[in-house]
């Protein structure tokens, strides 16, 4: 499955070797008509670069081809109450995370909830 090739896009490299492409969420539903779908978030001012750009048609093609809708969102499409609420409840927003940082606001919550 060469699909930046078909597109006449050049593939991301690191060295030597072709990235992997992810996709940010793959959703499973119970949905029967559409069972399982993609989100691919990216902010708005990063839809203006050609990479960008080039990188999200790989990725359409991709699951064009198997069949499942591809859907893009920024946090221009994103409620703001919500965008609050998330920012509330991950207050920790790091790449790796103790367990302790975990438990401390989980015990927080659940003397409000």
């Amino acid at each position: 499955m060469m699909l930046s090739g078909e597109a006449g896009i050049v593939h991301s490299k690191a060295s030597d070797h072709k990235k992997v492409m992810l996709s940010d969420f793959v959703v499973d539903t119970l949905d029967l008509k559409r069972p399982q779908f993609v989100l691919q978030a990216k902010y708005a001012s990063d839809l203006s670069g050609r990479r960008t750009i080039d990188q999200l048609e790989i990725e359409r093609r991709y699951w064009f081809e198997k069949e499942i809708p591809l859907y893009l969102i920024t946090e221009q499409g994103i409620n703001k109450s919500i965008t609050s609420n998330i920012s509330w409840l991950y207050a920790e927003q790091r790449d790796e995370i103790s367990i302790d940082v975990l438990v401390q606001p989980a015990e927080k919550y659940l003397h409000h909830f």
